[in-house]
Formats: structure tokens, C-alpha cells, sequence
């Protein structure tokens, strides 16, 4: 065992841990988006650096193994300047429109913004692509799942399920570099015509609305307005017909 401190709070954890594992025993949070319990973490988002023993160069929670003595700090004045910069670089990225977001209210990165009141810093105008549903980003061919990649941050955790420590499946992987770097399927097939069994891991692990499980709510709702209009035709043409018999038997005889 070892014994640290984290904002003062002493902890004592097993040797090996990492410090986010400590802040959480803790009681601490720190934010992060490309972490997930059982899943190689690589620090892509950065959210959650933290300063060790009083370096200025602040380190990734996620993969940072803490030791003896060491003393964690995650609120300084720096790491909230260097998460909001990080945050911001997200954010001109990712399309501003949770309203009309399948995942809306259970985002983990709209959940950020809002606890750090970083909205004012999010362009109306933002995202990867001018147009939230090119076919070159968006596959709806798959009946359990829904992929909108311009929502993509990149944090790797989909890949990962689905890959050697997760389904060992590994029909999404990464390609590109840079700003083009997204997780794609082999030779960018639509998800239905790739090995996919629908487990729906990777849709479990994605912080934002990338990878969804299909929702069929849009056909139950079509569904529903349909037998509705239905329902006030039939209901206006048999008012009409009743308003005119009753003219007709109430009209004076000839």
C-alpha cells in the first residue's frame, strides 16, 4: 500500500494506481471524457491533468501511476485555465445543437460545459462539418445503432470496446490524423455491412452522441400522427355527412 494526499485529503491505495483512481477514493472529481472502467485510457482528452508534488507541468490523471508520498492537486488556478482551453478546442469542433441531440441531458460533454458555465464559449456555429448529416459522417443502416461522427471527440473508448480489450471484434478502428482523425469501420463500410453484432458496447462507452443505439421513437411517433389525421378525417367526414342528413330532414316541404 501507499499513502498520498490529493487537495490535502490523505488516501492510502494500492501500489500501481493511477492517479484519477486516487482522486476518486478521495472523493474528488475530476473530469475527463476518454476514460472508462476496464478500458485503456490515452489521456486524448485532457480534461483531467492534475499538478504532482508541485510541478508545473501538469500531468493526465488518467494514465499518471502515482507513489509513495506523492501530493495531488487538481483545482489550481492553471489546470482550470488549461481544461477550459482544452474544452474550448472541443467545442469549435462539436456541433452546437443539444436540443435536437438524441442524447441530450445525458451528454457527458454537454454535462461539462454546463457544471464549468463554459456555454458563452461555444460558437452557434461550431462543428467539424457544415452539415451535421453528411453521408460521409452519418450511417443510420445499422437497425441498432446510429453513428453521427461530426459529434466525435475522438477519445478512442469505441474502438477500444470494440477491439482486443473490449469485444475483440475490432470492426471500428481509427484513421487519419489531425482534425480528420475519426474511428471508422474496415474500408469505411456502412456498419451493417461490417462483422457487427450490434452488442452495443461502443454505444455504452461513448461520452457524446456519436454512437447511439438506434432510436426507433421517430417511427412510433410517425406512426402515432398518422393514425391521428386518420382518426380527424374520418371524424370531419362523418360530421359532414350527419350536418347534411340533418339539413335534409329539416328543410320545409316543398
Amino acid at each position: 500500500m501507499i499513502k498520498l494526499t490529493v487537495n490535502g485529503r490523505p488516501v492510502e491505495l494500492e501500489a500501481g494506481a493511477t492517479a484519477l483512481e486516487a482522486a476518486r477514493v478521495a472523493g474528488v472529481s475530476i473530469p475527463t471524457l476518454c476514460s472508462y472502467p476496464g478500458l485503456p485510457s490515452h489521456a486524448v482528452c485532457r480534461m483531467c491533468l492534475v499538478e504532482i508534488n508541485g510541478d508545473p507541468k501538469p500531468q493526465p490523471a488518467c494514465v499518471t501511476v502515482i507513489t509513495d508520498g506523492d501530493s495531488i492537486e487538481t483545482e489550481t488556478d492553471a489546470l482550470r485555465a488549461f481544461r477550459q482551453t482544452n474544452a474550448e478546442w472541443l467545442m469549435a469542433r462539436h456541433p452546437n445543437d443539444c436540443l435536437h441531440c438524441e442524447v441530450n441531458g445525458g451528454c457527458q460533454f454537454q454535462r461539462l460545459v454546463r457544471e464549468h458555465e463554459w456555454e458563452t464559449h461555444w460558437p452557434a456555429s461550431a462543428g467539424r462539418a457544415p452539415d451535421a448529416h453528411d453521408p460521409d459522417l452519418t450511417d443510420h443502416t445499422s437497425p441498432s445503432i446510429w453513428r453521427d461522427l461530426s459529434k466525435c471527440i475522438e477519445c478512442g473508448l469505441c474502438a477500444e470496446a470494440c477491439g482486443e480489450p473490449g469485444q475483440q471484434l475490432n470492426v471500428i478502428g481509427f484513421a487519419d490524423r489531425g482534425e480528420e482523425r475519426r474511428p471508422v469501420t474496415v474500408f469505411d463500410q456502412a456498419l451493417s455491412e461490417t462483422d457487427c453484432i450490434s452488442c452495443g458496447q461502443c454505444t455504452l462507452v461513448c461520452p457524446v452522441g456519436a454512437l447511439i443505439e438506434a432510436p426507433h421513437w421517430h417511427e412510433v411517433l410517425s406512426r402515432l400522427d398518422s393514425l391521428w389525421f386518420r382518426w380527424r378525417r374520418r371524424r370531419g367526414s362523418r360530421s359532414a355527412k350527419s350536418s347534411a342528413s340533418s339539413r335534409g330532414r329539416s328543410a320545409p316541404a316543398g
